[in-house]
């Protein structure tokens, strides 16, 4: 294990508890998506990976709590952000649940993967590098299980519903400071090795997975990603 610059840790140890209240966020959302599937008579087998997704959300959780000691945190408390469903109001109940899962499976997952992935390739803690491995392993099946239901359900107009609020729903997914500027911290050489990327790299990791996997992941499933190529080049020519 390398032994990183106070600074880092610290950072590091807060960026982990930032992320066990995101775990804790998406466990309620997994649990409430399972049973939404069974409800509308989802195939069983997606049902299924959704309830096992919200139980890997809340082990990830306390593998981030326990991270944010390792970095030094003196307590694993965070608000857990508020949610409620996202989907248009004009959407009937089984395509505005098609929606949700897009935006968390199909979007969030498929960037949380990438992202992820190349925090694993940089670690330089080998207990971080142990949790994220872990971590890893499951946001690729929650990924998966969104393109799984997304090629199977839903209909034309959740289809047309989900490309022309394809903006919200990435406006939802991102973080609201991703595509502002900052100013260089002296930490960030070493941040990326305890799990947490800064903001530059960030940026370049999330804009390459929404152009080379979820736009044409989207598309090939019948989604029009127009508005959202859109969204993704107005944000970074005004940044």
């Amino acid at each position: 294990m390398t032994l990183a610059p106070e600074r880092a840790r610290l950072r590091a140890a807060r960026a982990w508890i930032r992320r066990r209240s995101a775990e804790l966020e998406a466990a309620r959302r997994f649990d409430s998506l399972a049973r939404e599937l069974e409800a509308a008579g989802a195939p069983m087998t997606i049902a299924a990976l959704a309830h096992e997704a919200a139980s890997d959300e809340r082990r990830h959780a306390d593998l981030c709590a326990g991270m944010g000691l390792h970095f030094g945190a003196v307590t694993t408390h965070a608000d857990v952000p508020p949610w409620r469903w996202a989907a248009p109001r004009e959407l009937s109940p089984r395509d505005a649940l098609l929606f949700e899962i897009v935006a968390l499976s199909c979007v969030t997952e498929t960037l949380s993967t990438a992202l992820l992935g190349v925090l694993v390739e940089r670690a330089t803690d080998s207990v971080g590098r142990r949790a994220m491995q872990s971590i890893l392993r499951d946001e690729v099946r929650h990924g998966r299980l969104g393109w799984a239901y997304l090629a199977q359900a839903g209909s034309a107009t959740a289809r047309e519903a989900i490309g022309r609020h394809l903006p919200a729903m990435l406006r939802d997914t991102l973080s609201g400071e991703l595509f502002e500027e900052s100013a260089t911290d002296p930490s960030d050489a070493a941040l990326a090795g305890l799990g947490h990327l800064e903001r530059g790299e960030r940026r370049r990791v999330v804009e390459a997975t929404l152009e080379q996997v979820v736009f044409p992941g989207l598309v090939r499933f019948g989604v029009n990603a127009a508005a959202g190529r859109q969204w993704l080049a107005t944000a970074q020519r005004a940044s």
